[in-house]
């Protein structure tokens, strides 16, 4: 009491330091309690998120993100290829097939490349009756030129791939 007494001021000064070292250990609490929280949070939606993924890639397997693609062959695809062009008039100059070396893949890829020489309607039709027959089957590009200004006739190179099934060769 005798300090008190004697140094107001110190008194004074006494008690706002430990008013101020109460307030700040109050808030250095409140601050870790807010900090373990924060980490309990998000350790619980990191958990969730990793279950969400591991949930969701077990709903998605392989199996079902692969289409249903027919067994390879390449007498069908000649045949269907030939018969549709002949159904819709496309005289072919050129034709030439070739099977991609898919190993990692889990398809086979069958390219085909014809050369046409004929107008813009018969390609529209002949693209658009294979792609309706054959479900298996892309236009991958096509490239045409006019070999006149005036000339109706284009000559034109197709290049389709076909998608197949591995280890079904025929």
């Amino acid at each position: 009491m005798q300090f008190f007494e004697r140094q107001p001021l110190g008194a004074i000064f006494l008690s706002a330091s430990l008013l101020s070292v109460v307030i700040s250990t109050g808030i250095w609490w409140h601050t870790l309690d807010r900090r373990d929280t924060a980490a309990d949070e998000l350790s619980a939606l990191t958990v969730a998120h990793h279950r969400d993924v591991a949930r969701r890639a077990a709903a998605v397997s392989p199996e079902r993100e692969l289409p249903r693609l027919p067994a390879f062959s390449s007498a069908e695809l000649v045949t269907e290829f030939h018969t549709i062009s002949a159904e819709v008039k496309l005289p072919l100059d050129e034709v030439s097939y070739s099977l991609d070396n898919t190993v990692s893949q889990p398809y086979l890829r069958y390219r085909v490349t014809l050369g046409v020489k004929t107008g813009y309607s018969e390609i529209r039709k002949f693209v658009a009756a294979l792609l309706g027959a054959m479900d298996n089957v892309e236009l991958d590009s096509i490239r045409c030129a006019r070999e006149a200004a005036v000339s109706a006739t284009l000559s034109c190179e197709l290049t389709f791939s076909a998608f197949y099934r591995k280890g079904m060769h025929g």
